[in-house]
């Protein structure tokens, strides 16, 4: 809890909510990861889960606004087209950019970070 994120936390300026994507998996052993298409060393994460996961997400931040989707095709509320979604990439490319922190600091945005 000395962390930025943990003091934040603990003054209520941000709230954190985790996820299992395993609860997203659609086969017997919830798996979240397959082999690469081409072969070799490593893993890659199916795409199915992530998605699963972020319209979860979505909806839940909906819920909590008051604003229930329908379905999965009307998530697109007031509040889920502020919302930003960021997703970490194992790629060489680096998109961290001085000017990327301020896109950030939006009041009463809301993050999914996978």
């Amino acid at each position: 809890n000395s962390s930025i994120l943990g003091r934040a936390q603990k003054d209520k300026k941000i709230e954190i909510n985790l996820h299992n994507l395993r609860d997203f998996a659609d086969d017997r052993h919830k798996k979240t990861d397959d082999k690469s298409f081409g072969g070799g060393p490593g893993m890659v994460m199916k795409i199915e889960p992530i998605v699963r996961a972020v319209l979860a997400v979505l909806n839940d931040i909906n819920v909590l606004i008051g604003e229930k989707a329908k379905s999965s095709r009307t998530l697109r509320t007031s509040r889920t087209l502020r919302t930003k979604i960021i997703v970490f990439s194992p790629s060489e490319r680096v998109y961290l950019t001085e000017k990327l922190p301020s896109e950030f600091t939006v009041p009463s945005r809301s993050f999914a970070v996978i």
